[in-house]
């Protein structure tokens, strides 16, 4: 389901069904500078699972569903551009696909892990956009020696290049890592990976807009991480600390300079789990979480 808010807080029009079918599951949402938005989710249909998306528009009414190919129960990425064109990558069987949706058309699907198809396995499918449209899409590889974090840049133009070995060739990656892109296509990626201890510890790295890999920083025994960046490249990394899900935990930030270097963390509570972060224009962050204990409540803090 899905229903429009506008800038001021106030609801829009009526809640729209956005599903053709059921099960439907982890819905992602993207919204244009114009204001249309873009949902993308998984849904069930005889038997198989497909990738779909809609438009969710300025007066609340939606567009028409857009089957964008089969896929898997997985969460899509979605990111979009200042001119309102859109991306969409998913998992399809064994490899990692991606479409453009502009307001008239929808684009063929873009294999973009064929050269590490034996690394079968692939999820966690995350989108960063820049202006013009060139796309970064990372993704975690299950299959291989050990579990990989990878990223592929797809440019507006259609050239795809080689998929990048974000994590280390040695790191034996966790499930979560994240990814966001500012609007000159540099891009902050971070992930988890078991240490020498059987321990999460959290680590991040920059990527170019033409395509550089930056320096490793390690950040602590920390798990669930989500990035967000300013226009500029300013950011924020939210995260929990990785223990029990029914006990008190942990919510960390970092501010992340434009330059790729990371700030001292910071305590947001003790009592939280799952953090988001999102950015307005220029350098002001909200993060919200869920609160562990009861009345499991969603807190959330705008800064710095």
């Amino acid at each position: 389901m899905g229903r429009r808010i506008s800038a001021s807080g106030s609801l829009v029009g009526s809640t729209q069904k956005l599903s053709t079918s059921a099960p439907a599951t982890n819905p992602v949402v993207a919204v244009s500078p114009g204001g249309t938005a873009l949902v993308a989710w998984s849904e069930s249909r005889g038997g198989s699972w497909y990738a779909m998306a809609r438009r969710l528009k300025l007066d609340g009414t939606v567009g028409s569903a857009i089957t964008l190919g089969s896929g898997s129960a997985e969460k899509p990425g979605i990111g979009v551009d200042r001119n309102g064109h859109f991306v969409v990558a998913w998992v399809q069987g064994s490899t990692v696909v991606a479409k453009r949706i502009t307001p008239d058309s929808v684009s063929p699907t873009k294999v973009l892990t064929s050269s590490i198809a034996s690394y079968a396995g692939f999820g966690m499918v995350r989108v960063g956009v820049d202006r013009d449209g060139d796309a970064v899409i990372s993704y975690r590889s299950g299959g291989g020696t050990r579990p990989q974090v990878w990223a592929s840049r797809w440019s507006r133009t259609g050239t795809l290049g080689s998929p990048l070995r974000i994590s280390s060739s040695t790191d034996n990656v966790g499930v979560h890592h994240a990814l966001a892109t500012d609007l000159d296509g540099d891009s902050m990626l971070v992930w988890t990976r078991w240490n020498s201890s059987s321990r999460l510890e959290m680590l991040g790295r920059q990527l170019s807009a033409s395509g550089t890999r930056g320096t490793t920083t390690v950040l602590g025994l920390n798990d669930r991480p989500d990035i967000a960046l300013d226009d500029d490249g300013d950011g924020m990394l939210v995260y929990q600390t990785p223990s029990s899900p029914y006990s008190a935990q942990q919510v960390g930030a970092r501010l992340i300079s434009r330059s790729g270097s990371f700030g001292s963390a910071k305590t947001l509570t003790s009592d939280g789990r799952v953090p988001q972060v999102d950015a307005r224009p220029s350098y002001r962050f909200t993060a919200l979480w869920q609160q562990v204990s009861y009345p499991y409540s969603i807190n959330a803090v705008a800064g710095p």
